[in-house]
């Protein structure tokens, strides 16, 4: 598939140094928004029921592999909220698991969304 660019349609991720990062392979970008996207469903229930639980280390840890996760598509938002997450998760004294969780969930919505809609376009031809 011909590389195209789409980086100023997507505020959540960002499509050209993305592309840079897998040497303009677009199917291969594709292949990782595919993955991030069939996988990050079961991250975010796992992250959930660590919220739920009140299980501090677990959302640490969770937190952590959804910023990596992000951080390789450049989702700023998503990156930082997730590291914010680690950090009150990681904090005994921060009360904000919460809403710094509710928060992420509304960052990574939103990317998905994004992330889907630029997987529809790239199929068709957009």
């Amino acid at each position: 598939m011909q590389a195209k660019t789409h980086s100023h349609q997507y505020r959540t991720f960002d499509v050209g140094s993305t592309l840079d990062r897998v040497d303009g392979d677009w199917e291969f970008l594709t292949e990782l928004i595919d993955l991030f996207l069939q996988d990050n469903p079961r991250l975010m229930r796992m992250l959930n029921d660590a919220v739920a639980r009140g299980d501090r280390a677990a959302v640490a840890t969770l937190a952590h592999t959804l910023k990596g996760a992000a951080s390789n598509f450049d989702a700023t938002e998503v990156v930082q909220r997730a590291l914010r997450l680690e950090a009150v998760a990681r904090d005994e004294q921060d009360t904000d698991l919460r809403a710094t969780w509710n928060d992420l969930q509304r960052a990574v919505a939103e990317l998905r969304s994004e992330m889907t809609r630029f997987l529809s376009d790239s199929r068709s031809g957009n």
